[in-house]
């Protein structure tokens, strides 16, 4: 009777944490759906991904490959999500490419 009351509750923690809660998700720093609800790009296709499915570069495989793949598809999403930051971040490139020219 224990160790059947112990196997549920061990299946059932297991289970909970398997899934992901969609109210935290709303806040993570990869919510591409809310990116695009709050002014960003439906053509938005993680980095991450593209580089998982190409088979013929092994290199593009490897772990840190990958990790700077997801901070970039990060940085992507957080600017989507901030239209300001986005246009202050061009204005800044854009004086600097003047100021490099003259």
């Amino acid at each position: 009777s224990f160790r059947v009351l112990l196997s549920d509750a061990r299946a059932s923690q297991a289970a909970s944490s398997s899934f992901t809660n969609k109210k935290n998700e709303d806040f993570a720093d990869t919510d591409i759906e809310g990116a695009v609800l709050t002014g960003g790009s439906y053509a938005f296709v993680p980095l991450q991904n593209q580089m998982k499915s190409v088979t013929n570069a092994p290199m593009l495989h490897h772990p840190i490959a990958l990790e700077v793949a997801s901070n970039f598809d990060r940085a992507s999403v957080y600017l989507q999500r901030r239209p300001f930051v986005r246009l202050a971040l061009s204005v800044y490139v854009f004086i600097l490419h003047l100021i490099i020219l003259f």
